[in-house]
């Protein structure tokens, strides 16, 4: 299950998101977070903390903590459903295997609201972690949003991001590393996992 890995420590962003959290008093917003594995990893090292409410449920049972950390559900796509985010900003966006599961218009969409909710100054940051091919391709998965998936290489979705803040007039740094290959379920295909970051300046 590629989606219940944990891979917030091994991210090159983490050391320092930790110590803004813990050190700073800085905040962070888990996108997508599922079980909650990559939140109860920052907790546990520290960081205060305030989904889907089944997931949130399987993740309590999961992890035994019931209550522990508080989680805050909503759409990311309607604000009416979000906590006030637009109003408070936030320092820093992480996400794992969220990105990926969209069109590409909604992929466009979900980046440019993401980084329209981190507060306006440098150092600010969005990263995250997510599937590439060697490909670019749409897919039918009947499982997600819209019934599809939009498949970018490492060098497409750079350069998707690079499109995304430029057409949004903001200034950033865009970074891309490899972050290993995963095979997922008894298929016979293996997926590059890649990290990628906005950061403003």
């Amino acid at each position: 299950m590629a989606f219940l890995r944990f891979s917030i420590t091994t991210d090159p962003h983490y050391p320092q998101a930790l110590y803004r959290l813990t050190k700073t008093n800085q905040t962070l917003l888990d996108l997508g977070c599922c079980f909650g594995q990559e939140i109860r990893t920052l907790v546990v090292a520290g960081a205060p903390s305030s989904l889907e409410q089944e997931f949130i449920d399987l993740g309590y049972e999961l992890f035994n903590n019931k209550g522990k950390p508080h989680f805050t559900t909503g759409d990311f796509f309607d604000d009416a459903t979000l906590p006030p985010f637009s109003e408070t900003k936030l320092d820093m966006i992480h996400s794992t295997s969220f990105f990926h599961l969209f069109s590409q218009p909604q992929q466009i969409a979900a980046i440019s609201k993401a980084v329209r909710l981190l507060k306006p100054k440098a150092g600010s940051i969005l990263f995250w972690r997510q599937m590439t091919t060697d490909t670019v391709e749409a897919i039918k998965h009947p499982a997600t949003r819209l019934g599809e998936m939009y498949r970018h290489t490492k060098v497409s979705l750079r350069n998707l991001l690079e499109q995304v803040v430029a057409e949004m007039g903001v200034g950033t740094d865009c970074e891309v590393a490899d972050a290993g290959k995963v095979k997922v379920g008894e298929s016979v295909d293996a997926f590059w996992l890649a990290a990628f970051c906005v950061k403003l300046l």
